[in-house]
């Protein structure tokens, strides 16, 4: 396998640290596209070059993070979860529906990415990162679940 392949699969995978990683390392001539994926194994980074990194993950500037899951609490334990593309627009359907300004929002999409549920509207067992892919609008309300963050 090599780090394109690697690259591939990150993005296929919404794995955005490494498809973000493998994307700086390539532009910044620490690793070529061709190279096997094992020579990630070997890569040094200063603390400026982790902290661009981080930078590119927060801005997602691979725009794999372009829908969000997004977690309003209603009460108790008890939280809607919505897919947008913005918090505005996740913000603004959770007010529609529930009447009420939220509080307290959280991103959880990697939280929930590989946990099942099944969906009524599409008669099925999916995970959310499935579900995601299903959705052809949004603001999407996906359903309420109990947890605590």
């Amino acid at each position: 396998m090599t780090i394109h392949e690697l690259m591939q699969v990150a993005l296929a995978c919404d794995n955005v640290f490494l498809a973000t990683l493998l994307y700086w390392a390539c532009q910044n001539d620490k690793l070529s596209l061709e190279a096997p994926a094992e020579s990630l194994d070997s890569l040094q980074l200063s603390e400026e070059e982790k902290r661009q990194v981080r930078f590119m993950i927060k801005a997602d500037v691979l725009g794999i993070r372009s829908v969000k899951l997004f977690a309003f609490r209603i009460r108790g334990t008890d939280y809607a979860l919505y897919f947008a593309t913005t918090v505005q627009s996740a913000t603004q359907a959770f007010w529609y529906m529930y009447k009420q300004t939220p509080n307290t929002i959280y991103d959880v999409y990697d939280w929930f990415k590989y946990r099942e549920f099944y969906f009524e509207s599409f008669h099925a067992v999916m995970s959310i990162e499935q579900l995601k892919h299903e959705v052809t609008a949004f603001p999407y309300f996906v359903g309420v679940v109990e947890g605590k963050w």
